[in-house]
């Protein structure tokens, strides 16, 4: 009752003050409207604002949109001064993608301690690191967020666990306790989150969008063309909301008198690409 307790005043007393925060610019992007997504920002909303809540994993396939709701989640609460996160701290895997698990842990593992301010003597000593983390994130509200995390695990085997020891050792940390919130993006489920206890974890699953949203989305993006065209895009796509996004760029230079043609296969190249 006294962490929650903790929990609840740290946040309350950061109201109307402003956040420290790390963001990475290939994360946070300028805004775009959101089409489809209010159950998962109000999931997002709802796990931040309950203090028995210590992270979130949002799920599901490449190009569904994962990032793009954190992102825009993000700029929400920073309008709002994070809502009483003390430090924000965001990280993308992705952007490590390339390089081996061990590296990409210790590259984020040295940014985290250097913006909490852990000295850096200790950042070659896993053990002494982890308590630290540990400790910092009992006392202060962190919002942290992990984008692509799956990126960590083992190639081409199943497991339970990152390839990341002491990443995976500060998560297990933070399931168990922590003033603020986790927030991890992944494409598949991982056992990490699995076995957790529901009231301190909370998983979403990111679908694609209906053939209601997935017109809308074209139309905020600016596709030209008419009715039929933009209906066998929503069908060849499905409603997957990377794939809406390439169509729609690709619709903005459609003029019927040049006899613009709609290619899946173009179009699945051009995703292709863009993952």
């Amino acid at each position: 009752e006294y962490r929650l307790r903790r929990r609840r005043d740290a946040r309350r007393v950061q109201l109307g003050q402003r956040a420290q925060a790390r963001h990475l610019s290939a994360l946070v992007r300028e805004p775009s409207p959101l089409i489809g997504r209010a159950s998962a920002l109000a999931a997002l909303n709802f796990a931040w604002s309950n203090t028995s809540i210590h992270a979130l994993s949002l799920e599901g396939c490449g190009g569904s949109g994962k990032t793009a709701v954190i992102s825009g989640w993000l700029q929400e609460l920073s309008g709002r001064h994070y809502l009483g996160a003390e430090r924000v701290f965001v990280w993308d895997f992705d952007a490590t993608a390339n390089d081996s698990a061990a590296v990409s842990e210790e590259r984020f593992l040295s940014a985290l301690c250097t913006f909490l301010g852990i000295e850096t003597e200790f950042h070659k000593h896993s053990s002494e690191r982890l308590r630290r983390l540990g400790e910092y994130f009992s006392r202060v509200a962190i919002l942290l967020v992990l984008d692509g995390l799956d990126r960590l695990l083992p190639a081409g085997a199943a497991s339970d666990e990152l390839e990341a020891p002491t990443l995976n050792a500060l998560i297990n940390k933070l399931l168990t306790f922590n003033l603020g919130l986790l927030v991890a993006t992944t494409r598949t489920p991982l056992g990490i989150f699995s076995l957790a206890q529901r009231e301190v974890m909370r998983r979403i699953s990111l679908g694609n969008l209906s053939r209601e949203e997935a017109l809308l989305l074209l139309k905020s993006r600016g596709a030209i063309g008419d009715s039929r065209i933009q209906g066998e895009v929503v069908e060849q796509t499905a409603g997957h909301a990377l794939s809406l996004c390439c169509a729609a760029d690709m619709l903005k230079s459609y003029r019927e008198e040049t006899g613009f043609f709609f290619s899946l296969d173009r179009l699945l190249s051009v995703v292709a690409g863009s993952e």
